[in-house]
């Protein structure tokens, strides 16, 4: 949704400077990109969020896929869906794993996954369910998720990752 803001995707190269920059450095004989956002993006992530909201008080069961890596990003996810119930959910494959995945797709900038791994598999955020994705089918990931939805009613991983993250 936050792509539609932009005439070309601004997530995989080549990057529309408004919004985001991207730095790549080595780091033991390999690529390391830093992606920084630019301020331009802030509002329109809170007003994606606050489009969650809406949906879910209408009624919508939805899924977010989301990386996040940058406080300014994350902080609208704690306050504007605090009250909602959220399974949060996080999909975590080793990095050379990741790595691999990269090589493969062929899309991405070379690094970029390298540099943001440590970001978006932040400590401070505490799962309802951690999938790793390097050992588990899709249909066993879809399984997984399955039953966590049917089992536990009141998910308390986004509650506690926000409190972790103020």
């Amino acid at each position: 949704m936050v792509q539609t803001a932009f005439p070309a995707k601004c997530d995989s190269p080549p990057y529309n400077e408004q919004a985001a920059k991207v730095s790549v450095t080595e780091i033991a004989g390999q690529p390391h990109a830093r992606l920084t956002l630019s301020p331009y993006m802030y509002p329109v992530y809170r007003a994606a969020v606050h489009f969650y909201k809406r949906l879910s008080a209408q009624g919508y069961s939805i899924i977010v896929d989301e990386v996040l890596f940058d406080e300014k990003r994350i902080s609208p996810f704690f306050e504007i869906l605090s009250d909602e119930t959220v399974y949060f959910i996080g999909v975590k494959p080793a990095k050379d794993v990741v790595l691999r995945r990269e090589k493969e797709r062929g899309d991405r900038l070379e690094g970029l996954a390298v540099g943001l791994y440590d970001e978006v598999y932040n400590p401070l955020f505490s799962y309802d369910l951690l999938l790793d994705t390097g050992k588990l089918a899709p249909a066993e990931s879809v399984e997984r998720i399955l039953r966590l939805l049917e089992t536990e009613k009141k998910p308390q991983g986004f509650i506690r990752s926000a409190k972790s993250w103020r």
